[in-house]
């Protein structure tokens, strides 16, 4: 496990890290179409790929825009949907990080996905449904 005070993190009184909790009422963001977000934009929110015909693929904004926060993206629309880290940040899933690689969210209304920004990489903090990382 990493070490929270590496991640600039908070810890409950057992140890365990507390990542940022995105509110079930925030209006939700659709990124129904290939795009770019912006840490504005993106922040504390909760996306959705509404309005998507077809597989869709969100650019990410750098990690460091976004130190120690993060936002949830829901599926609506049983369309695939990809996020796609810049060039030099990884997105983390179940240990394994690699550098400009994305994560994918299979095509199933209800799948989510939390990802977290620690300041370096994009961290999945939790998911339901199948989520996978680029090959």
């Amino acid at each position: 496990m990493a070490n929270p005070k590496q991640l600039s993190l908070r810890t409950d009184a057992y140890g365990n890290i507390l990542y940022p909790v995105v509110l079930p009422n925030t209006t939700p963001v659709a990124c129904g179409s290939t795009t770019t977000v912006t840490a504005a934009s993106i922040a504390g929110k909760n996306l959705t790929n509404t309005g998507a015909v077809g597989g869709v693929v969100t650019t990410l904004p750098a990690a460091n825009a976004m130190p120690n926060q993060g936002f949830r993206f829901y599926m609506t629309v049983a369309q695939t949907h990809a996020f796609s880290p810049i060039a030099t940040d990884k997105i983390w899933l179940a240990g394994s990080g690699v550098v400009d690689k994305d994560l994918e969210i299979a095509a199933v209304i209800g799948n989510y996905a939390d990802l977290y920004s620690d300041g370096t990489d994009w961290h999945c903090t939790g998911h339901s449904g199948v989520v996978t990382k680029e090959a």
